[in-house]
């Protein structure tokens, strides 16, 4: 859990302003679901939305939020984030694929997950109630602002630690609501990704660095839904593998390789090579590698 209890760049709980504001919240109040109800609360209902309010300046750490009284969805998720790893409760970043029209384009919307001794993760969304949304705090029952019904609309399902850099670049880069408004992020789902990269050639997915009994283990990726949360922690063990549309990476866990994307929703299946295939690579190279991932073409997803 220490991940979602750190103060980081965004959710800059140990900021003095974000301390106080912490403690006022948990004045008084026992046990961690009363207290995340409070800080709920006040961030849904005190801090407003950037666009609802039509307010600069554009925020994005969870200190501006609180200074300034305004953030999108995104920076009022952080604000949530902070207050609650400040009272010692374990927090995260949520986000959902939406559409406003019911059809493209499409945009992420941020929200919390709260980690409850009681429940578990437990998703909240503190972006303000107005009509027609009517997000609450009622555990173990969810209550978010938007249903993601529509065609291509989604509950991506990773809580994270800290926010997409996608979104934080926004953030940071745009000087006014109305400019967030009109280059809000989207991401490609899962199946989506597979469709592309079945239409993509694989790098090759060895490194002359690896010697032949981890090239054995080695593990060739493909696109399924997977939590690739707990894979973020890992380090890498090589750079990034070039001339690649997805911009593959190679990982290790333990004895067992793996490549994973460098796009935020998807995951990895794993097609081990077998000593006879890296005895074929090492004899005919790339050609080799052609020739096996027509053979590895299995249908999404493939594990």
């Amino acid at each position: 859990m220490k991940p979602y209890l750190a103060s980081t760049t965004c959710i800059d709980w140990k900021h003095p302003a974000v301390q106080d504001k912490a403690r006022q919240l948990a004045l008084g109040i026992d046990g961690d679901k009363d207290i995340a109800r409070h800080c709920f609360e006040f961030v849904r209902d005190e801090i407003s939305h950037s666009w609802d309010a039509r307010q600069n300046p554009v925020t994005c750490t969870a200190s501006q939020v609180l200074e300034h009284g305004t953030g999108y969805c995104y920076a009022k998720s952080h604000l949530l984030a902070a207050l609650l790893r400040a009272n010692g409760i374990p927090a995260g970043l949520c986000y959902q694929r939406l559409t406003i029209t019911d059809e493209p384009p499409y945009c992420l919307h941020g929200l919390n997950a709260i980690y409850l001794q009681e429940y578990g993760w437990y998703r909240v969304d503190p972006r303000g109630n107005k009509k027609g949304v009517n997000a609450l705090f009622l555990p173990p029952h969810e209550k978010l602002a938007f249903s993601t019904v529509g065609k291509g609309e989604a509950d991506l399902p990773e809580i994270w630690a800290e926010p997409l850099p996608q979104i934080v670049r926004l953030l940071e880069s745009a000087t006014t609501f109305q400019e967030v408004a009109d280059n809000l992020p989207d991401v490609a789902l899962v199946s989506q990704l597979a469709e592309a990269a079945s239409k993509q050639p694989l790098p090759p997915p060895i490194d002359a660095r690896l010697r032949k009994k981890s090239l054995a283990r080695l593990k060739i990726g493909k696109w399924v839904r997977g939590g690739l949360q707990r894979l973020h922690l890992l380090p890498p063990a090589m750079e990034m593998v070039s001339n690649n549309p997805f911009q593959w990476r190679l990982y290790r866990k333990g004895d067992v390789y793996f490549f994973e994307a460098d796009c935020q929703y998807g995951g990895v299946a794993k097609i081990t090579l077998d000593e006879d295939q890296v005895r074929s690579y090492q004899q005919f190279g790339e050609a080799y590698l052609e020739q096996l991932r027509r053979e590895l073409d299995v249908p999404f997803p493939c594990e």
